[in-house]
């Protein structure tokens, strides 16, 4: 059945949120340390399979940015012991399925979603791949000219160089300064021995989440994954020491010019965990911030004062820190009226807050967006994958749309106070050169410019060198005996 959310009354979303994780989750863990967590649903004869290995370019240790994590996860397609790569595609798809996978900053994951009737032979396949791959040398040359081209996509798309620029600004020493597919000259030194060692190392049962929903009894799900990943051995799983970011205390900027047609900008502010209590209320602030086009930016900003094409605002915190994250497009000449009405409009909201139907509309936007998400197998699959690997508790999804549904407008007006703050702020900015007439090094030139140095003579033999500074407020004298 379909819900509605804005047909319901408050009253009522505790009942929808109860109907929304009726359906009971099993979680086990095998002997050899994988964890198992499978929710069964037989509205449709569909089963979505996915793997979540918990390593991800954070984890890459002494090759962090080298894309290690990101390379892997391509070549595990490219053959086992029992398939080469051609046959894994062909298996799948003759099952009527379809098989793919992503590589985060804390996570890879691999899934395939088919028929249920398949069931068996998916996770074969899926454990075939993640335990058993090969890596063929030949392989791994020809994966490397394909990320080499997806590389020089990322830096012509202006999208993604504005997001890793902002995460570069914003985290210093943490591991997120450094994009998941990795730096080119970095990418290009990695050789298939540091790819198998790295393999090796980090994909052992120990270290991987097997998350499954779909139309499979619960004792039948736990007899296949203990057939295939469960005679795998436990591995040694070396920790990863990841480099704490110290608390910023002044606003951090980068400005990227090239050829560009428009003006693109961010605005980060670091924010908590996805498990801290103030998680919710920063996602509400979000949805009412920049939640769509009747969003306090978007109807100030755009519709009010012209000032952007385009802005959004989301809520990124699935890792120990997060970003709170403002976006937007605008002719180059209004950046900086637009980077200032944002700030003002974040001080209003610290002083004086949202109406009561802004509240319940990001609280109703977020219900909506658990009730989507949760439309198709893969997607409940992702939902307990998240609260298995990322938070530790697989019923995380239903503690946190209460919190959602509990939050105030002082609650939004707090957390707003608390972390939107300019000395914690790092702003990025992608725009065109500028005009050769209004070339900013031409002013800097001139205010850092000195007049020469005046000789006065005493009658006394006296000689005075003379030079004045006004940049700074301060007299410095030397005197040479000859």
């Amino acid at each position: 059945m379909d819900f509605c959310p804005n047909h319901f009354s408050a009253a009522s979303t505790h009942d929808i949120i109860e109907r929304l994780f009726r359906a009971p989750v099993e979680r086990h863990v095998l002997d050899n340390g994988l964890t198992l967590v499978h929710r069964p649903d037989f509205s449709s004869e569909v089963v979505s399979v996915q793997v979540w290995v918990k390593t991800g370019s954070i984890h890459e240790d002494e090759l962090i940015g080298s894309g290690l994590s990101h390379y892997l996860e391509h070549l595990l397609f490219k053959g086992t012991a029992r398939r080469d790569g051609k046959s894994i595609s062909r298996e799948v798809h003759a099952m009527g399925g379809s098989i793919n996978a992503y590589t985060t900053f804390d996570r890879t994951v691999y899934y395939i979603d088919a028929p249920s009737k398949a069931f068996t032979q998916i996770v074969d396949v899926l454990s075939d791949i993640v335990l058993h791959s090969t890596l063929p040398e030949q392989e791994v040359e020809r994966e490397r000219d394909v990320i080499l081209r997806e590389i020089d996509m990322g830096l012509d798309d202006p999208d993604r160089q504005l997001s890793q620029a902002l995460f570069r600004t914003a985290f210093k020493c943490h591991p997120y300064r450094e994009p998941v597919i990795g730096h080119r000259v970095l990418y290009e030194q990695i050789t298939r021995d540091e790819l198998y060692a790295y393999y090796k190392s980090r994909y052992v049962p120990n270290n991987i989440v097997v998350s499954i929903v779909g139309a499979v009894p619960p004792e039948n799900c736990l007899r296949e994954v203990e057939a295939t990943f469960g005679q795998a051995a436990r591995g040694r799983l070396a920790p990863v020491q990841i480099e704490e970011e110290p608390i910023q205390l002044a606003k951090r900027r980068e400005n990227i010019v090239g050829d560009y047609n428009v003006f693109r900008g961010g605005i980060g502010f670091k924010v908590p965990h996805l498990s801290h209590p103030d998680s919710a209320r920063l996602d509400a602030l979000a949805h009412a911030l920049g939640g769509g086009e009747s969003s306090l930016l978007w109807e100030r900003l755009r519709n009010q004062q012209k000032l952007v094409n385009y802005i959004d605002c989301r809520n990124w915190n699935p890792g120990g820190r997060g970003l709170f994250w403002i976006s937007y497009v605008c002719d180059s000449t209004q950046q900086g009226e637009v980077e200032s009405a944002i700030h003002a409009v974040i001080r209003e909201v610290c002083e004086v807050g949202f109406d009561e139907a802004v509240v319940e509309k990001a609280r109703r936007q977020a219900l909506s967006g658990e009730i989507n998400g949760r439309k198709t197998m893969s997607g409940q699959a992702s939902r307990l994958g998240t609260g298995e690997v990322v938070i530790g508790d697989i019923h995380y999804g239903r503690r946190y749309l209460k919190r959602l549904q509990a939050v105030t407008l002082q609650d939004v007006q707090a957390v707003a106070s608390t972390y939107l703050v300019e000395e914690g702020m790092s702003a990025v900015t992608l725009g065109p050169k500028p005009d050769a007439a209004g070339n900013p090094s031409d002013s800097i030139a001139e205010v850092l410019a000195l007049d020469p140095f005046e000789l006065v003579e005493f009658k006394s033999g006296v000689r005075l060198l003379l030079q004045e500074d006004k940049r700074l407020p301060k007299v410095h004298i030397r005197c040479v005996m000859l």
